[in-house]
């Protein structure tokens, strides 16, 4: 016998395992690399973002509207690098709030997890409405006379809610595919659409494009403000890419998988997000890519073309990315309420799973509800789809930042502790924090004197409430759960030779 049959035979015992995950009941190590990296690309939604904040910002910045995609680019790398600190040593399906549990305690991890569930549920609406918006305008170029009535509106959210909730509730692996799919055919589409429209747009007038070429990188004329503002709406383009991190429960060789796909997601969005504004900038004169207040900008540069079909290929793309978006936005959202139900700070019934997908199905079907309940009475109460989009993407954005923000900060926290810090990853956390933090403040000043100054205080209200609230949590700490950052862990069935017994 040889010694690997004698050690498969009589397997060396590994002493300290549990019989059971303390997020037992999900689908654990079912969801591939490529499937955990369509999660984060995903609920960045890359290909509604690339085809108009270029335009948003050209409002501000005029032609030089590199500048700031370059430098939120920047500056989502660095976080992206902090929280990578934390995903390669746990596997945690709360994400960022159990990062930051793990780094600055109960408290600040309440406000964190506060903060993602805004940033995920906010842009799964914009996801919604987005869908519904680009939907109603592709019909409407097919049949002009059709319009774009409310009641249609509501009655394709609900379509789409339903939807959207009977893939949730199939199970991580099914909807995992779904995003993974859509993603990848809107990306590509847009990217090859992109790429021949600058090769139409060189080979029409070069010296032209040359010329807009050197003026989309050109700061002069912008402001200090002007470019930090600039950079604060470019960042709002990016949020969402560490999603990833909230399947740590159900990835194959998640401490692998989830880094990869969270540094990857960044370069993926950044470069077409990069790739589709310069096409934009330079297609057509920045006064006229800046005069509408639409939501496809891109529609002038294909029409100016004589290839309006092409705007309509690109809505359907956007349509398609928005849906993944949806998905992967409300999948993250139900993870992390999972994980707050499993520490004892939610309802026990969040954090139970089906047998059979290993799915949260009562934390999917609130998700899903409030989703889709919110946008249909602000569309009921008369607000229109745009406006709408507008005010959702200012609270996702708060709640990101926010979230960002306290994980940048205990990232360093949480390596002393550990033994593993080190000045490169403490230099870069240090810049991310600041980076988000002047980011933030120059967003909300600017949103608060503007017609969104009422979304600006509501979310300013419940970050409030919620730290006077982990304030008073923190002095009853003994009456009260506490937020320790739930994470995945091997058990007896996981490891050959397992047993139960002191480490």
């Amino acid at each position: 016998m040889s010694a690997l049959e004698r050690a498969i035979a009589n397997p060396e015992p590994v002493p300290g395992l549990d019989a059971e995950s303390p997020v037992a009941g999900l689908d654990r190590r079912s969801v591939g690399a490529v499937e955990v990296l369509a999660q984060s690309v995903s609920a960045v939604a890359p290909a509604g973002a690339a085809l108009t904040v270029p335009a948003i910002i050209a409002a501000v910045t005029g032609t030089a509207s590199l500048l700031p995609m370059l430098l939120a680019a920047g500056v989502t790398l660095l976080v992206a690098s902090t929280i990578t600190q934390f995903s390669r040593r746990m596997a945690a399906p709360g994400g960022v709030s159990a990062y930051i549990a793990r780094g600055l305690g109960s408290s600040a991890a309440l406000v964190g997890g506060v903060a993602q569930l805004i940033g995920y549920g906010f842009v799964a609406m914009f996801a919604l409405v987005g869908t519904v918006y680009t939907t109603l305008s592709l019909a409407d170029f097919v049949l002009p006379a059709a319009g774009a009535p409310a009641l249609w509106a509501v009655a394709l959210m609900l379509v789409l809610g339903a939807g959207a909730l009977f893939i949730l509730v199939r199970g991580i692996r099914r909807s995992a595919r779904v995003t993974l799919i859509v993603e990848v055919v809107s990306v590509g589409v847009i990217a090859l659409l992109t790429v021949a429209l600058l090769g139409v747009l060189w080979a029409t007038d070069a010296p032209m494009m040359a010329n807009r070429t050197f003026a989309v990188f050109d700061p002069s004329g912008v402001s200090g403000a002007e470019l930090l503002v600039a950079t604060a709406l470019a960042l709002t383009a990016l949020v969402g890419f560490e999603s990833a991190s909230t399947l740590g429960g159900e990835a194959k060789r998640p401490l692998l998988a989830i880094p990869r796909a969270i540094v990857w997601t960044v370069f993926v969005s950044a470069g077409l997000y990069l790739l589709t504004g310069y096409a934009q900038l330079t297609g057509i004169d920045s006064a006229d890519l800046r005069g509408g207040d639409g939501f496809f900008p891109v529609d002038g540069v294909t029409a100016s073309l004589g290839m309006p079909w092409l705007g309509a290929v690109l809505e359907l793309s956007i349509a398609a990315s928005l849906f993944a978006c949806l998905i992967a936005s409300a999948t993250a959202m139900t993870r992390v309420l999972f994980a707050l139900a499993r520490e004892g700070l939610l309802p026990r019934a969040l954090g139970r799973t089906r047998r059979r997908s290993g799915t949260p199905v009562a934390a999917v079907a609130l998700s899903m509800t409030f989703v889709t309940a919110v946008p249909i009475v602000s569309v009921l109460l008369g607000a229109a789809l745009w406006t709408t989009m507008q005010w959702l993407l200012l609270g996702a954005a708060t709640g990101y930042l926010v979230a960002y923000f306290l994980a940048c900060v205990a990232a360093p926290v949480f390596l002393w502790r550990i033994g593993e810090s080190g000045w490169r990853s403490t230099v870069v956390a240090a810049a991310g924090a600041v980076g988000v933090a002047v980011i933030l403040v120059a967003y909300l000043v600017v949103e608060s004197t503007g017609a969104r100054a009422g979304a600006v205080w509501v979310m300013v209200g419940v970050l409030g409430a919620t730290v006077v609230l982990a304030a008073g949590r923190a002095l009853f700490a003994r009456r009260n759960p506490r937020i320790r950052g739930v994470y995945d862990v091997p058990t007896i069935a996981d490891v050959w030779g397992g047993r139960r017994g002191e480490p």
